[in-house]
């Protein structure tokens, strides 16, 4: 009898984890999180001559080379360890997301984002966007940044790299943790590409 409780019980034990490996497997396919970026700043009146092009290259390998979509932002692992691709939502490139969204960030510090005639050019080279997700996961990125004054001349030139650590749990894996936690770090690193570009910097006339 006990031999038999405990056949049960590991039966029982091996259909859990294999309900959960399956679940995990269906949940993950198809998924798409939504990087919209909402400026802290109130919107300011444009500042008269302050204008700012903003030009963003993805030049990520594996997109230049069509191993990824262009929308691609990382990768959920499903419960046997399976990668499922994760675009950006509505499938809107990357670059062109990120250009969207600096503009904004740059409206809301009163400055114009017309592309002709502008003051100062910020330019955007995406060299990694990427995250692996399974159980826990990591988020991570690298970007060129340069600001250019009206005629092409470099003024400021950074990298921008961070990587960032993301908790799951052991059910659910880091699905529904990386949907929250995704969208924050995305505004955080349009912030930090505006400030650290130097590109509100008072121009000189």
């Amino acid at each position: 009898m006990r031999y038999n409780l405990s056949y049960s019980s590991g039966k029982i034990f091996l259909g859990i984890i294999c309900a959960a490996a399956f679940g995990l497997s269906g949940c993950v396919a198809g998924q798409a999180i939504r990087l919209a970026h909402v400026s802290s700043l109130q919107q300011a009146a444009p500042v008269a001559g302050e204008n700012v092009s903003v030009e963003v290259h993805d030049d990520r390998p594996y997109v230049k080379n069509g191993i990824k979509t262009s929308d691609y932002i990382g990768h959920f692992r499903a419960g046997l360890g399976n990668t499922w691709d994760v675009s950006t939502k509505g499938n809107v490139p990357l670059a062109e997301q990120l250009k969207a969204d600096l503009q904004k960030e740059l409206t809301a510090q009163s400055f114009t984002t017309k592309e002709n005639s502008p003051n100062r050019r910020l330019v955007v080279d995406i060299l990694e966007y990427n995250f692996d997700a399974y159980m826990n996961g990591r988020h991570w990125y690298e970007l060129k940044v340069k600001s250019l004054d009206v005629n092409g001349t470099p003024l400021t030139y950074v990298v921008i790299k961070e990587s960032h650590k993301v908790k799951g749990s052991f059910w659910f894996g880091a699905v529904g943790a990386f949907k929250r936690k995704i969208p924050k770090i995305y505004s955080q690193m349009i912030i930090d590409i505006v400030k650290r570009s130097g590109i509100t910097q008072t121009s000189e006339k």
